[in-house]
């Protein structure tokens, strides 16, 4: 009997990329090596380049003009005939970038946002493989972050990426609340969008006294169908003070 040659599917893994906010125009990749988002081909950056925000096309914005208070995906792109050394873009797709020539292929491996100037956000990435976190350097507060007796939900568009269809990811959350003084001790407590409403939250924060409580959590959330990010959450009765802070968040690749 004729042996059979078995091919394996290649695994879509990423090595190295450490990204860094060199200033607030300038975004550093190290060197690293992944799979392309096709899953055929390597991609293999032997030292560090870098994004520019006042450039267009490789080592700058993919196509148009860069945009205040916006999220970006970080793509690393290859040449598959291996004659051209990788380079990077940033992009308003996560999935399908304008990949500019001699380049045919990429892989996203990233997230930065700018402010309204508009430049870099500053920013801090941990990880070196498929999952990764990212800090802001500033916590970023939370608008339309309110209390409410019931779960209610908050798009977190502004401060987290559309990560996709239903996924879950943790967010490091800040919560600065004052609750009143016959509803001690004070709870916020938060679930994953979409999940049944819990007799207990899936993540409290308590307060035993009346004052303004500084908490800091991880917390498990989720998004919609459209990929946008939400954070749901209720609270016992607030005197004043109610606000949130996105400190970071996990994202795979």
């Amino acid at each position: 009997m004729a042996n059979t040659a078995i091919k394996n599917a290649g695994q879509l893994y990423i090595n190295g990329f450490a990204i860094h906010r060199n200033s607030a125009t300038v975004i550093e990749i190290d060197a690293g090596q992944c799979r392309d988002s096709s899953n055929v081909n390597d991609i293999v950056l032997d030292s560090a380049i870098e994004l520019n925000v006042n450039s267009l096309g490789a080592g700058g914005l993919d196509t148009g003009t860069v945009a205040g208070f916006t999220i970006y995906a970080i793509h690393i792109v290859g040449d598959s005939t291996g004659y051209n050394s990788p380079a990077a873009i940033f992009s308003l797709s996560k999935d399908d970038p304008v990949v500019p020539g001699p380049y045919d292929m990429h892989r996203h491996i990233g997230w930065l946002k700018t402010d309204g100037t508009p430049e870099f956000v500053n920013f801090y990435v941990s990880g070196s493989g498929n999952d990764r976190w990212l800090y802001y350097s500033e916590p970023e507060s939370i608008t339309g972050f309110s209390d409410s007796a019931g779960y209610t939900s908050t798009a977190l568009t502004n401060w987290v990426p559309d990560l996709g269809d239903r996924v879950v990811f943790l967010l490091d959350l800040s919560v600065h609340f004052k609750p009143a003084g016959g509803s001690l001790p004070g709870t916020v407590e938060f679930k994953p969008f979409g999940a049944s409403n819990p007799t207990n939250g899936n993540a409290v924060m308590t307060a035993e006294t009346s004052v303004v409580n500084k908490h800091s959590m991880i917390i498990m959330c989720r998004c919609n169908s459209a990929g946008t990010p939400y954070i749901e959450h209720k609270n016992t009765t607030i005197d004043t003070t109610f606000e949130g802070y996105v400190n970071g968040y996990r994202y795979s690749l």
